[in-house]
């Protein structure tokens, strides 16, 4: 949980520094699908029912939902379509 913890802090950060590329975003894409691959293979090994799953896919739908943000709003900068409302 604290790799979730961790990587939506840094997209939060990239987020507050308007720090988005292609290239990053795409980095970022990356890691999430990697956090989300080891998340499901610990799940499907919790044999116990693990309090913190529950916390953890939430961390990660978080993540995910900023990065779509990001991802949206980089391609607006990219496109000159930062001023008009989202479709």
């Amino acid at each position: 949980m604290d790799r979730v913890s961790r990587r939506l802090g840094q997209v939060r950060y990239r987020d507050r520094q308007d720090r988005f590329s292609v290239a990053k975003l795409e980095k970022e894409e990356q890691s999430l699908e990697r956090l989300c691959r080891w998340h499901r293979g610990l799940e499907i090994r919790d044999l116990f029912g693990a309090p913190a799953v529950a916390e953890a896919e939430q961390r990660l739908t978080a993540c995910d939902l900023q990065l779509q943000d990001d991802t949206e709003r980089a391609f607006r900068a990219a496109h000159g379509l930062d001023g008009e409302a989202g479709a």
